[in-house]
C-alpha cells in the first residue's frame, strides 16, 4: 500500500491546471526533498522511504521552522 500512495503523490506533483500547462517543477527533481506531512508535522510519504513516520523536523529542521515561523505548526 505504501509504495502505491508514494507512486500517486509523486505523479500528482506533475499536474498543474490547463492554463498553466506543464509544471515548471515537480517531485522528479533531484534538488527537492518532497513530504506529506500531517497535521502534527510527521511525514507520511517521502521520495527516500526511511524518513516514512519520522518528524519533518528531525529530517529537514530548516523547513520545520520556516513553517512554524508561517504560523502552521505551533511548539
Amino acid at each position: 500500500m505504501q509504495v502505491a500512495s508514494r507512486s500517486f503523490f509523486l505523479a500528482q506533483t506533475h499536474k498543474c491546471s490547463n492554463i498553466e500547462g506543464t509544471c515548471p517543477i515537480s517531485c522528479d527533481d533531484d534538488a527537492l526533498n518532497c513530504f506529506l506531512i500531517d497535521n502534527n508535522g510527521f511525514i507520511l510519504i517521502s521520495k527516500k522511504e526511511e524518513e516514512t513516520g519520522k518528524f519533518l523536523g528531525e529530517v529537514d529542521g530548516s523547513v520545520m521552522t520556516q513553517l512554524l515561523n508561517m504560523g502552521l505548526f505551533t511548539e
